[in-house]
């Protein structure tokens, strides 16, 4: 039995359709897979600080909104949880961030207003 190699021809994929797949695949896992939410949690609150991950923030946001959403019922218990962690932001930098964040209203995916509307910001910023 002989087995025929077939290539498959693929497009070339831009920066944007790249980030749009990981944007969407990241949301997704924090949406389906509840057992990465002790994962995510810290990890997506770290993601916030740093200036080289800005254009993420909206999506972070969103993200972060989704874990809270499902942690509705145990209220406080995340805070509690990352403030036991060493390498967590605190809620003051949190809070200096995304206050940071507003100054652009219309930035990439409307970043000012996924920050404002976001549920969860109390619950980050440890209110």
């Amino acid at each position: 039995m002989m087995f025929e190699l077939s290539y498959m021809k693929m497009d070339a994929v831009t920066l944007s359709e790249l980030r749009a797949i990981c944007e969407k695949g990241l949301l997704l896992i924090t949406v389906t897979v509840p057992e990465m939410e002790h994962v995510l949690w810290p990890f997506l609150l770290k993601m916030i600080i740093p200036r080289v991950y800005t254009g993420a923030v909206a999506t972070v946001c969103k993200c972060i909104s989704e874990l809270c959403r499902r942690r509705s019922s145990q209220s406080g218990a995340a805070v509690l949880e990352c403030k036991a962690r060493a390498n967590i932001p605190y809620p003051e930098e949190l809070f200096a961030r995304l206050i940071v964040l507003l100054h652009n209203p219309l930035a990439r995916e409307q970043l000012a207003t996924q920050i404002l509307t976001d549920r969860s910001t109390g619950q980050m910023i440890g209110t």
